[in-house]
């Protein structure tokens, strides 16, 4: 493949920043970001060699034009943070971060209650945090001081521990008050669209898509139907030595995608809906990976028939039979559910009602009911007790559906039944994928 630089026009270095014809507005870039970091008194300024310090490298993207901005040149310095040592430089690096879920149970809130939906940015977030640790850098290119490394006095972005730092210090709260830019055009980490119309709205990756396809170099491919689910887990094992076989099923996701371009999820909740319980589909696969015979689980759940979580991942064991493997998925469903339905609870302040779980292993729903064993499943400990336990104190109901009704068999199978999982959804209480 073409290197990246090539195909964005965005400069991988500051030497390549300075060659290039847009050199004047790197330059500017460059310079804003110096003098936004000297503003917020980042260093000081060290003469002696230190006896350990870290490179610091620039970064530079072209921001696309928005509804409410022209397209602008932007330069960001980093810290080169993957050359410190755990336990020698930093301890704790854990930060808490956001998920779509939580993203979209808000924005059903949002539909629900019919709050008015403001997108912001916090403008340079990461130099408000003190630095704990005793840093050194290497005066960084472009910039006007003297002195040949600098101490750091604040943590800046790509430090190890800069984002545990920043949701850690106080003065972030205060930071969310001085310092916002607010955003026209909803677009959710830069990848997916948000409109929102009639009491509903709908989730887009159009644009994103299409600029896959550019880097690609395959804007006017004839798209293939083939789905998306096996292969990118294959690419995620293949990632540390990738080869031309594994760029080629690359581009060939990108064309399946090609083909859903003009898809989009639709959030529009069932207000008349009155059983206040979150529905939660269960299902999986049994040994179906043939080089590691490990099973696959998949599930999706709904609050106001909207789905709100799904996920698609191979199980961490192998499994002996194929009710083991659906209580692998069930049990995954029950924990995850969990705090879904505590934000949920929390948001809508209301107290929900047991969760609705639905498998299609016939197996598995008499081993919930029964105490008995045999030699097929005595092996089936811990989690079969906590799901029964769960069951008996009316946390959750489990009840056994048709496997023609199973939504979540497109999460783990291909082809054909992510097509019917499609229509599934477009019929599904007032949502739709279309």
């Amino acid at each position: 493949p073409v290197k990246y630089s090539y195909l964005t026009g965005d400069p991988e270095s500051f030497r390549m920043a300075m060659k290039s014809d847009n050199r004047d507005q790197w330059i500017r870039a460059a310079d804003e970001e110096l003098s936004n970091i000297e503003g917020h008194d980042v260093w000081d300024d060290q003469w002696e060699e230190p006896a350990a310090f870290l490179k610091t490298v620039w970064t530079f993207k072209t921001k696309p034009k928005t509804l409410s901005a022209a397209e602008k040149k932007k330069a960001r310095l980093c810290i080169q943070g993957f050359s410190q040592i755990p336990g020698l430089d930093y301890d704790n690096t854990f930060a808490p971060t956001g998920k779509y879920t939580s993203l979209l149970i808000v924005l059903m809130l949002a539909i629900d209650r019919k709050l008015p939906i403001q997108q912001f940015d916090v403008k340079s977030a990461f130099l408000f945090a003190p630095l704990k640790e005793t840093l050194y850098i290497k005066t960084p290119e472009g910039c006007k001081r003297k002195a040949p490394y600098l101490k750091l006095k604040k943590s800046t972005l790509r430090t190890q521990t800069s984002t545990c730092q920043l949701i850690s210090t106080q003065s972030y709260f205060f930071m969310l008050m001085i310092s916002l830019s607010w955003e026209r055009s909803m677009n959710l980490r830069n990848r997916m669209e948000l409109l929102m119309d009639n009491n509903q709205i709908k989730l887009s990756q159009e644009k994103f898509i299409k600029k896959g396809l550019e880097l690609a170099g395959i804007r006017e491919c004839k798209p293939v139907k083939t789905p998306l689910s096996h292969p990118l887990y294959q690419f995620y094992q293949a990632s540390i030595m990738p080869g031309i076989q594994h760029w080629k099923k690359v581009l060939h996701c990108w064309k399946y995608l090609a083909g859903t371009i003009n898809l989009h999820l639709t959030l529009r909740p069932n207000l008349i809906e009155k059983s206040q319980a979150l529905q939660h589909f269960t299902n999986a696969t049994w040994a179906d990976d043939l080089e590691t015979r490990l099973s696959r689980s998949g599930s999706i759940c709904f609050w106001k028939a909207c789905p709100i979580a799904w996920n698609s991942k191979k199980q961490r064991n192998i499994t002996m039979s194929s009710t083991k493997a659906e209580l692998n998925a069930l049990s995954d469903g029950v924990q995850e559910n969990q705090w879904i339905k505590f934000l949920v609870e929390e948001l809508w302040n209301e107290n929900l009602k047991p969760t609705q779980f639905h498998i299609d292993n016939q197996g598995l729903l008499k081993k919930l009911k029964n105490f008995g064993s045999n030699s097929k499943t005595k092996h089936i400990g811990i989690k079969m007790k906590k799901l029964r336990d769960m069951k008996k104190n009316e946390e959750i109901t489990v009840t056994l559906i048709p496997s023609d009704e199973m939504i979540a068999d497109a999460l783990t199978k291909p082809s054909s039944l992510l097509i019917k999982l499609r229509g599934v959804l477009k019929s599904a209480g007032e949502t739709s994928l279309t």
